[in-house]
């Protein structure tokens, strides 16, 4: 009773958003194969010792993580980035939580591995095929597979065979006879960055066989002691 209160200007008590800090994990899928979800982990002073849980209770972030170039689906090493991780707007968005992503941390696309194999375990004979290595169509018709369902013709490059200048007519272009090495030749892993190719040939050598010749005589007819 001995006293009159007066309140001035009215004071607030503010919770400000929780700064936390997510460390996203290394992820890594297979080239063709969907990519997965990125999973990280969160903390409060990150870095610091008093670092903490970032998340509190059961608390959740709403949006994801994605990785840099996420339209682009080569093999290699693509960043993780903040993606809609937490965005105002994206569903399951927490005003609780200030969010900052940790850098340097990527998401790898793995060469996809196969195997090819080299069907061709035909022969010619010399001098009917030509065979020019300088000339494209003017090479060896070497057809390939591969062990499952894998569309052989999503690579590039073909298979050749090994060839000396001992074995090879350069004036004629074409193959001595003889047996010839069928190698990878421009169907590498260089030329085909997604794949890791494993090059199987069936029958490792193309041959070359000598050409039949048949020699005719015409009748010759004399008298006896001319």
């Amino acid at each position: 009773p001995n006293y009159n209160f007066v309140f001035g200007a009215t004071y607030y008590y503010t919770i400000t958003p929780r700064t936390i800090t997510v460390v996203p994990i290394a992820t890594s899928s297979v080239y063709g194969d969907p990519e997965k979800v990125i999973s990280y982990e969160t903390y409060y002073n990150y870095g610091t010792e008093n670092q903490s849980a970032g998340l509190l209770n059961s608390d959740r972030l709403g949006g994801s993580l994605q990785r840099a170039n996420a339209s682009v689906t080569d093999a290699g090493d693509y960043e993780i980035e903040h993606g809609t991780l937490n965005l105002a707007g994206v569903n399951g968005y927490n005003p609780n939580y200030k969010v900052t992503v940790e850098s340097g941390v990527y998401y790898t696309i793995k060469r996809k591995a196969i195997t090819v194999f080299a069907d061709t375990a035909s022969s010619h004979a010399f001098g009917l095929t030509f065979y020019d290595p300088a000339v494209e169509g003017h090479r060896l018709d070497i057809t390939i597979s591969s062990a499952g369902n894998f569309d052989v013709g999503l690579l590039n490059g073909t298979p050749d065979i090994k060839i000396s200048t001992e074995q090879y007519s350069a004036a004629n272009k074409v193959m001595l006879p003889g047996s010839y090495r069928i190698v990878q030749g421009t169907l590498t892993n260089e030329n085909n960055p997604n794949f890791d190719i494993e090059f199987v040939p069936r029958t490792p050598y193309y041959v070359v066989s000598k050409a039949s010749v048949t020699y005719y005589v015409n009748s010759v007819e004399f008298d006896y002691g001319q």
